[in-house]
């Protein structure tokens, strides 16, 4: 019992840190998760309480999500900026828009089947966060080391001009790297928020340096490629 509950205590910043160590890998960072899962949890929690259907508010908060690494991506690829400048801006304009559309205060009156999402138990007996990280980073483990997206990744983490000559979609290739972390960001923001029963302005505060040690202690190099 107490396994699994440091494993759903865990179990938030390791869904982000599997979109981290991917970035990570590139050569990037990213400093906005948390403030991209805040977003996210307001952004569906609000949507509930609009009565769009839990379907709908989860999807509502995956796209806002991955709006945000989608906007990072275009940043660095396109734009040209460092990826700390970059999710910096990001993070301060996601925290900024959560306590905007909130005015600072916790979104109440969730659905209870809602609760379910990070509440709920398998089989009675495996909380379902914990299973949807098991899942996830099974699946990353997979786009990293048996797809041509994740040898670019490396190709790229190792060494950019080198990889461009090479053929590569170095562009491309970050947006949609990009894109699936805003994705993870967001999918743990609404865990969070049915675990919470609250959409929280102020949630996964000071989350990125968690998020961030957790990679690094896992193997992944801060100079990319490894």
């Amino acid at each position: 019992e107490n396994i699994i509950s440091i494993g759903l205590q865990m179990s938030v910043v390791a869904i982000m840190a599997i979109g981290q160590i991917m970035v990570i890998i590139s050569g990037g960072i990213d400093l906005a998760a948390g403030s991209v899962l805040a977003l996210s949890g307001i952004v569906t929690t609000m949507l509930l309480n609009a009565h769009w259907g839990i379907p709908a508010s989860v999807l509502g908060g995956l796209a806002i999500g991955t709006l945000c690494g989608l906007l990072a991506g275009a940043l660095i690829a396109w734009g040209h900026l460092p990826p700390f400048i970059a999710t910096l801006g990001i993070m301060g304009m996601a925290r900024g828009l959560a306590l905007l559309l909130t005015g600072g205060s916790p979104v109440f009156n969730l659905p209870p089947a809602f609760n379910f999402l990070g509440g709920g138990r398998a089989l009675d007996l495996f909380p379902l966060p914990v299973l949807f990280t098991i899942v996830l980073a099974v699946i990353g483990h997979v786009l990293l080391t048996r797809t041509r997206f994740g040898r670019y990744v490396f190709a790229i983490g190792s060494n950019v001009l080198a990889a461009r000559l090479a053929g590569i979609n170095v562009g491309m290739t970050l947006l949609r790297l990009y894109a699936i972390n805003g994705l993870l960001c967001g999918f743990a923001g609404i865990i969070l928020a049915s675990r919470l029963s609250t959409g929280q302005p102020t949630a996964g505060a000071g989350y990125e340096l968690d998020v961030i040690a957790s990679c690094v202690i896992g193997g992944a190099s801060l100079s990319g490629g490894e």
